[in-house]
């Protein structure tokens, strides 16, 4: 009896180890069937049954049509659960595209490398891969079915400036577009950007894109919870346009619940393949939210307007020059008033005097940024009582700050006596010396004389 056993489990072991090898041989088939048919090249196909049914690409290259932009893995493995494995219809419960690199052209240095993600799909089986492709190239839907597929992406890669790259979210694809949950980016900078700041973020609750139906091209945007460096900028709304004129660039235009939908606008443009500019525009965004968005000190608040050009070369910002204006805001961290009002005839409220701050009216100044170096010219700052004008720079990676200003009182009468101030030292408590130069004394000598004639 125990011999026929022995003999009915051996018999079941090479049944079963039969029915896996042909299953095994299936897989491989599809898979190789696919892949010649989307011109995707693999060096070898490896399976493996332990710790899960495994099946391994090797050495994946494609070279993407009407480009010559090369994307290629040492390694993409697909994970099958075990159950479907003996069912036939092969579920993929997890795919790992390991060591891979993005090139502009086959020959030229990658654009993105030490390329690794994963991708978890809720439902999907090796027999539609090939519609999937297809709905990603045409948003066509083969086999008649709900196109909404849902997947969890974890993502990490290396660009041209060594920076480290991670994205995670858990997104669903649809026939208009794409909708992303609880999704994660940041950028770990190989080299400080400016200050002590290396690692930049965006976190947003839900994100959706959809197609406009004027142009697959153009896409509308909305997030919840959208947060910038943790910076919050509540519901942001927008749109996504590709330009017409210049098939490389794109117009982004958006709103933020945070400032009663003030807008902000991002305008690139290819100049050519290896340079671009980058057009920035805000209106009365909230100044403070912008300066923490750049991880900049907050010295001023209220109200802004920004121009900005950014010129950028191999993807990599080079110079760029700004306009700023600012509404009924606050100079953070000095009372000019105080600073100056015994040396200048001014009538002033004592109560102003008990912040540390400077409310004004308008500033507006120019900024020109040389990499570490940030220059600033033509600095118009008025209040109530005061007008402040002056250049001045700053190093952005020391965060060390050198301004020279001349203020004077608001009123015609003393519009001919201003008084020289340096400021200097950490940008975010910077020292001042007052400069009673050979400039200042003539000034106050000719403001006297006139008041004595």
């Amino acid at each position: 009896m125990s011999k026929k056993l022995s003999v009915a489990v051996l018999v079941g072991i090479f049944a079963l180890l039969a029915f896996l090898y042909g299953q095994k041989n299936k897989a491989e088939t599809q898979l190789l069937t696919l892949l010649q048919k989307q011109g995707i090249k693999v060096n070898s196909l490896d399976f493996s049954f332990l710790p899960h049914p495994t099946l391994t690409a090797n050495k994946v290259r494609y070279l993407v049509p009407e480009s010559s932009r090369l994307v290629a893995f040492e390694q993409v493995a697909a994970e099958f659960s075990g159950a479907s494995l003996l069912l036939g219809d092969f579920k993929i419960s997890n795919m790992r595209f390991n060591d891979g690199e993005i090139r502009s052209e086959p020959q030229s240095p990658p654009v993105l490398y030490s390329l690794n993600f994963s991708l978890k799909p809720a439902a999907l089986y090796l027999n539609r891969l090939e519609y999937l492709l297809h709905f990603l190239k045409t948003k066509e839907v083969l086999d008649g079915g709900n196109n909404q597929w849902l997947y969890e992406l974890n993502l990490t890669a290396k660009n041209r400036s060594n920076d480290n790259l991670h994205f995670a979210t858990t997104f669903k694809l649809l026939t208009q577009g794409i909708a992303l949950k609880d999704t994660n980016a940041s950028v770990d900078l190989n080299e400080l950007a400016y200050s002590d700041n290396k690692q930049f973020t965006l976190t947003a609750d839900k994100i959706y894109l959809t197609t406009q139906q004027s142009a697959v091209e153009n896409y509308e945007f909305s997030a919840e919870n959208l947060k910038l460096n943790n910076e919050d900028l509540g519901r942001v709304q927008g749109e996504w346009l590709a330009s017409g004129v210049n098939p490389q660039g794109y117009l982004v235009n958006l709103t933020s619940s945070i400032c009663n939908y003030c807008n902000s606008m991002i305008d690139v443009r290819s100049v050519n393949p290896q340079n671009s500019i980058i057009r920035f525009k805000t209106e009365f965004f909230p100044l403070e939210t912008l300066l923490g968005i750049l991880k900049l000190p907050v010295l001023l608040s209220g109200k802004s307007d920004v121009t900005a050009e950014l010129y950028l070369s191999e993807e990599q910002p080079t110079v760029g020059d700004f306009n700023l204006n600012v509404l009924n805001g606050k100079l953070k961290g000095v009372n000019l008033l105080s600073l100056i009002g015994q040396y200048l005839p001014i009538n002033y409220d004592e109560g102003k005097l008990k912040n540390l701050e400077t409310g004004f009216i308008q500033y507006n100044a120019q900024f020109r940024w040389r990499g570490r170096n940030l220059h600033i010219d033509n600095m118009l700052l008025q209040t109530e009582d005061l007008i402040l004008k002056g250049r001045g720079y700053a190093d952005l990676q020391t965060m060390k700050c050198d301004a020279m200003v001349n203020i004077g009182v608001n009123d015609a009468q003393y519009k001919q006596l201003t008084l020289p101030i340096r400021f200097f030292d950490d940008c975010t408590s910077p020292q001042y010396k007052i400069e009673i130069n050979k400039d200042f004394r003539h000034q106050l000598r000719n403001f006297i004389k006139d008041k004595f004639n």
